[in-house]
């Protein structure tokens, strides 16, 4: 692949469908070449201290029993332990489909899960009527813990936003 740029990366590692804006998260954010670890996920919007980047969307978002995730076969369950987490509010597991997956682990990390009742989340986020009504409240949102530029890296501290569903510090902790 010949160098492609996002205007906030370059990269000749990655397809550039990778590298292009991408809108399933509810702020706007590329995926490009992390100096934390492979893939990382770049606002590509300014993103204020507060705002939700992202939310379990009912029928977007696939979930599984402990059973159904048990039925699958040894590959599909090895890649779920990067791109699936338990939900201890749900019962389930929760597989990220967007590029939220590509969120790298930072002590230091510029976001949190935190739980807003649906009036509070509507002061966090802009969405219409429909689109919150596909919003999950059980499960919670990411928001920015602090201001994030345009170009930075999103990033979570898995041992705390991961806390209710076994988080241990590696991706192994996502499925329990």
């Amino acid at each position: 692949v010949s160098t492609q740029s996002t205007g906030l990366v370059e990269s000749t590692d990655l397809p550039l469908f990778l590298l292009l804006p991408h809108i399933m998260l509810i702020i706007e954010a590329t995926i490009g070449p992390s100096t934390i670890h492979g893939t990382g996920l770049f606002a590509a919007e300014a993103i204020k201290e507060g705002q939700i980047l992202w939310a379990l969307l009912k029928g977007f978002d696939p979930t599984f029993t402990k059973e159904q995730y048990e039925k699958l076969p040894p590959s599909a369950q090895q890649y779920c332990k990067y791109y699936m987490y338990w939900s201890e509010k749900n019962s389930l597991y929760v597989m990220c489909v967007d590029n939220a997956r590509h969120f790298n682990h930072s002590e230091n990390a510029n976001t949190n899960s935190v739980w807003y009742t649906p009036e509070e989340a509507r002061m966090h986020a802009k969405l219409t009527e429909d689109q919150w009504s596909l919003v999950d409240f059980v499960e919670g949102f990411t928001v920015a813990t602090r201001d994030i530029e345009v170009g930075e890296e999103i990033t979570s501290n898995y041992l705390s936003d991961f806390k209710d569903v076994g988080g241990a510090g590696t991706h192994d902790f996502l499925i329990k």
